[in-house]
């Protein structure tokens, strides 16, 4: 997936923070994952993660509850079966039914085309995309 969006992720004290908020905010419900397994349990073929994040209401998004899809990433001999949709729409019905108003994420251009058919836009310019719930 870093390599997909040019992304150096050599270094590995990325790792040691993700893990630390995997750990803590997968059993609040603050992080929402999906994957989908391989045949046979020989590890997984697709994943993605919702981040659900509080910050300040404002008037369109009073509630001030946003959601971050990241980590969406299907091997590639797993490709073109509709995997990564069905994440998605696993996450966006999480979503949904946990109140978020709003599901930012930052696409690559591979995945940019399943973003946009699922209703995701670009918020003032360029291809940040989001989904006003």
């Amino acid at each position: 997936m870093f390599d997909a969006m040019g992304i150096d992720a050599a270094n590995p004290e990325w790792t040691i923070t993700t893990i630390r908020i995997l750990e803590r905010d997968l059993e609040s419900s603050a992080i929402v994952g999906a994957v989908v397994d391989r045949d046979e349990g020989r590890g997984l073929c697709a994943t993605g993660l919702l981040h659900v994040q509080e910050t300040l209401g404002s008037p369109p998004f009073p509630k001030g509850l946003r959601g971050h899809i990241s980590s969406v990433a299907v091997d590639l001999e797993w490709r073109k079966r509709g995997l990564g949709e069905s994440i998605l729409q696993y996450l966006l019905g999480e979503a949904r039914h946990l109140g978020l108003e709003r599901v930012d994420l930052n696409a690559t251009p591979d995945g940019e085309r399943i973003y946009r058919r699922l209703g995701f836009h670009e918020p003032l310019s360029g291809v940040d995309l989001r989904l006003d719930l």
